[in-house]
């Protein structure tokens, strides 16, 4: 569970996190106190969407906990009678949204802070959606036309576009003068992302019996709703989704005109905006790219062995491309079986590192491993008598914390056995990774590029294995291809660069500042994401650029 003696921000940023990354990707984007409140309102609606969207409880059950979380809301109910309603239930503390409707005293208590005017308008918004979910489950999912397609989004999404607009115009008067404008557009916000979540889980709600498809889009095709997914009506079904995917871009367009229609001078907020239309264009042009069937994530798995398969062939151009400027290349067995050796270090590495970053926490397995992968080989120079001077030592003694720093968030309260999980994936990657730099610097130089040639053709056999073995999903969408690709080819490029600063320079010295990579990460968020540097990162890139001076010197 979660605990609000973290601090209202650092308490609904962690909610935020765990129940939405793209969400609390767009409200951190918010001024304070904008964030925290836009912020504990999303947070409060999602109470209200667990307890409409929960399908292990009957609608009857779901809609008198609604009224009740409405009569919480309305000061009629004390909220603990709600949390004591939640225990009874089966509940999975695996579904974010599950925590976050246990957490309702804790947000309504975080409520209670905000000055009345912010406090009256959410509860005020939120009780209107409550009420409303309240009443659809009542009558039953039964989707007639568009106007009652529009009118269950209203409830669950359209509310909460009105309620941005309210505290938009609370916070700045040059919005308060627009409202009237911007109020329909608003609505048309929550529509369009509303449709779009429709248009992705089309099949997952059709699992559960849920079906929010109009009957009257199907009716010209000699169909119901319910046959949307047979394969006889394959060609239908696809006509079906493709005019959800009109209407959600429709409603998208009027949301981009609410954009506009936000003053220039409050850019994080239109920001903030954006960011949730941007996955929802996405997700739009994905699913007409796929043939209107749902789209779904490309598999980490088929990225992996195809930016592997793009470096070895570039390893492949880029090996006689080098030789040719040297004074030739001098290659031996050993050469060769050091390459292969290290490219199934790297292998393995990254599949614990995936491994962990899917089943662990990230704030942990990814600065732990990179922070492991540093600390191997500087022991290793300290084994084969290669450190630096007395400067770069204390190079290398200050850029170790700010890898760490440079990729470390908060872990929350997580469960000690999954942060457990998490230290030992990082640690078993980094300890890999270290392990590659080592035997990839070996070979002489007279070998060239042929070393890593070896590296990711001994690589590549293993990660078919893996896949093969655990039957994973080799899944790449078309217009990812392209970044795949890209990805593969600066991946070999830093590995070329690697090998070629490590045959003239020291190990420990070359692989600490390789593992310094996430700092111009750090920054391209900063500048080109607009994300906030916390005082953790920054820390971590003042070490950074402190480290590289003192071991250049």
């Amino acid at each position: 569970m979660f605990h609000y003696s973290l601090g209202v921000h650092d308490y609904i940023h962690e909610l935020l996190k765990q129940t939405s990354r793209t969400f609390a990707l767009s409200i951190e984007r918010l001024p304070q106190p904008l964030c925290n409140y836009v912020g504990t309102a999303y947070l409060l609606f999602r109470v209200s969407d667990y307890l409409e969207d929960n399908y292990t409880l009957p609608a009857a059950r779901k809609a008198d906990l609604l009224y009740l979380w409405d009569h919480v809301l309305a000061g009629r109910e004390p909220v603990h009678r709600l949390v004591e309603e939640l225990k009874q239930d089966t509940h999975d503390y695996n579904d974010p949204e599950c925590k976050v409707a246990h957490e309702c005293a804790e947000l309504i208590h975080v409520l209670m802070e905000f000055p009345v005017d912010v406090r009256r308008a959410i509860v005020g918004r939120l009780r209107k959606t409550t009420r409303g979910m309240a009443r659809w489950q009542l009558r039953g999912v039964r989707v007639e036309t568009e106007n009652d397609l529009d009118d269950y989004m209203h409830h669950v999404a359209g509310v909460v576009g009105y309620l941005v607009t309210d505290l938009f115009a609370d916070a700045h008067p040059r919005i308060a003068e627009r409202r009237c404008e911007l109020l329909p557009l608003s609505r048309e916000c929550g529509l369009g992302l509303q449709s779009v979540n429709v248009i992705r889980g089309l099949k997952k709600d059709y699992e559960r019996g849920w079906i929010y498809v109009p009957r009257s889009f199907c009716a010209p095709f000699d169909m119901e709703p319910a046959d949307l997914f047979a394969p006889e009506h394959r060609e239908n079904a696809l006509l079906v989704v493709g005019q959800l995917i009109d209407k959600a871009e429709r409603h998208l367009r009027a949301a981009c005109a609410y954009v506009e229609r936000l003053p220039r001078r409050h850019h994080r907020i239109r920001l903030s905006c954006m960011w949730p239309m941007f996955f929802a264009a996405a997700t739009l042009a994905a699913t007409r790219a796929r043939d209107a069937a749902p789209p779904r994530r490309n598999s980490i798995y088929a990225v992996l062995l195809l930016s592997q398969a793009v470096g070895l062939m570039l390893a492949l151009v880029a090996a006689p491309l080098l030789g040719a400027f040297t004074a030739g290349v001098i290659l031996t067995t050993a050469d060769m079986l050091w390459g292969a050796a290290a490219g199934l270090a790297g292998a393995l590495g990254l599949a614990f590192l995936y491994k962990g970053l899917a089943r662990g926490v990230i704030a942990v397995v990814s600065p732990l491993a990179a922070v492991v992968g540093a600390a191997v080989p500087v022991l290793a120079g300290v084994v084969l008598g290669e450190l630096p001077g007395l400067l770069g030592q204390v190079g290398i003694a200050v850029s170790i914390p700010a890898i760490f720093l440079l990729g470390w968030e908060r872990v929350g309260t997580r469960a000690r056995s999954e942060v457990l999980m998490s230290l030992r994936y990082g640690s078993i990657a980094g300890l890999c990774f270290g392990v590659f730099f080592i035997l990839i610097s070996r070979p002489s130089a007279a070998a060239g590029m042929w070393p890593l040639v070896a590296a990711r053709a001994a690589a590549l056999p293993v990660l078919l294995f893996l896949i093969v073995a655990g039957r994973r999903p080799l899944r790449v969408a078309r217009v990812g291809i392209s970044a795949v690709i890209l990805a593969g080819a600066l991946d070999m490029s830093a590995n070329i660069s690697f090998v070629l600063a490590s045959h003239y320079g020291l190990l420990s010295v070359v692989a600490v500042i390789t593992s310094l990579a996430p700092a111009p990460t750090v920054l391209l968020g900063r500048f080109l994401l607009g994300q906030t540097l916390t005082p953790a990162r920054i820390s971590g890139l003042v070490l950074a650029v402190l480290g590289v001076v003192l071991l250049s010197v």
